[in-house]
């Protein structure tokens, strides 16, 4: 792997809280760890190299120019750069090594491993600083008097242990687990599996991603994770259903993660899973309509856009096609999940029993009566999406559906 030398002329520079004061030779990252060297130095702004912001995948999210955190140390900036080193943390940076060129003071900074090393913390001020810098009048820039702190940390060697100092330095604002979980790489093997689908690129795997034109992404990797975890049939059976992967968001990246292991051997079936969940939508409507000679528009929570004006259909992403539709997600939950029941696994593989995609069309109509009923009766989609007695309904026309094709 390719070494990358980031040098730049710093004010000052001094290891930190020397180890050998102590007896040790490095600083302890971790119990069993190998440890690393704690560096800092002082800069001017001016001087801050460009170079870093190819080095910022180990930061957890993405930098967020319209946030509360850009805005307060872009104020900073404005009303008091000469205090700016005071009341900003400054940016945290990890290295494979670290030189210092004393004579002439020069820093060098060595990074060989996108995983581990480069811009840990400060992404909004190094973000802020760059824009605020780049839009000065040449003039400006010339007198401008800012000061940078910069914390560097030498010599970590595992992932874990990146992940477990940026959860603790990421303070500014609380780091999601999601973001954490893709840092320790939880979400290669679904980036893996969905490879060369069209939608990959519109998934944001941490919080606030945004795409190449500089939109925030429209896909949140807690949905995709909300579907597999639809389809563990170790987890849930027919008469127990997941029904928090629908009522409790933030509790499904837990639940990915404590499940880890097991729930690898779904990932392969995502693609369908994701399928699946655009056809149910994109069919639901018809055939409630055609099974019940009812109007689907007309269940609460449900907007037809045609009598809407300037309402945009719905893109459904994974299908690349729109509906005339917007379906509260209460609605669609427990039609996918009943698909559960056509997923068998055998050691530590997951199979369908029979493709979904080809049975949907002989159950859908099921599946859209049985869903528009529990609507009438309740009233509230979200109430309808954490019922059980739902979920329980449309598994079993999915299951009877198997049974028809004598499939156990």
């Amino acid at each position: 792997m390719k070494t990358t030398h980031i040098k730049f002329p710093v004010l000052s520079f001094r290891r930190i809280a020397d180890p050998e004061m102590f007896g040790l030779s490095r600083i302890d990252i971790e119990e069993g760890g190998e440890g690393a060297i704690l560096y800092v130095a002082t800069i001017d702004a001016r001087r801050l190299p460009r170079e870093l912001e190819e080095w910022r995948k180990i930061n957890p999210r993405e930098s967020n120019p319209n946030s509360r955190v850009s805005k307060e140390i872009r104020k900073t900036l404005e009303d008091a750069p000469l205090s700016f080193i005071l009341r900003n943390r400054g940016l945290t940076i990890l290295t494979e090594k670290t030189l210092f060129d004393n004579t002439n003071n020069i820093l060098s900074l060595e990074m060989a491993d996108q995983e581990l090393h480069g811009l840990l913390d400060g992404g909004h001020t190094f973000e802020v600083l760059r824009d605020f810098l780049d839009n000065l009048p040449e003039e400006d820039v010339k007198e401008a008097k800012i000061l940078l702190k910069l914390e560097i940390i030498e010599g970590v060697t595992e992932r874990d242990a990146v992940v477990n100092i940026v959860a603790a330095r990421n303070t500014s604002a609380q780091v999601k687990e999601q973001s954490l979980e893709n840092l320790r790489g939880s979400f290669d093997r679904i980036k893996e599996v969905l490879h060369g689908t069209s939608y990959l690129k519109d998934i944001s795997f941490k919080e606030t991603e945004f795409d190449e034109e500089g939109d925030k992404k429209e896909i949140d990797i807690r949905d995709i994770l909300s579907y597999l975890t639809c389809f563990d049939v170790e987890g849930y059976s027919g008469d127990n259903h997941p029904v928090f992967a629908y009522s409790q968001k933030s509790e499904v990246v837990e639940y990915f993660k404590r499940n880890k292991d097991r729930l690898a051997k779904y990932i392969d079936l995502l693609p369908v899973i994701l399928e699946l969940h655009d056809k149910i939508h994109l069919t639901m409507p018809d055939s409630y309509n055609k099974k019940t000679g009812g109007a689907f528009g007309k269940l609460t929570g449900v907007i037809w856009t045609r009598n809407k004006k300037r309402m945009e259909d719905v893109m459904l992403p994974f299908i690349q096609e729109k509906s005339e539709y917007k379906i509260p997600s209460g609605f669609i939950y427990p039609a996918l999940a009943a698909f559960r029941s056509a997923v068998s696994v055998d050691s530590n593989k997951a199979t369908w029993k029979i493709d979904p995609l080809k049975l949907l069309p002989e159950l859908i109509e099921d599946l859209a009566e049985q869903v528009g009923k529990q609507s009438i009766e309740f009233r509230n989609p979200n109430k309808l999406g954490k019922n059980q007695a739902t979920w329980s309904l449309c598994y079993f026309v999915v299951e009877r559906g198997l049974f028809r094709r004598n499939i156990k």
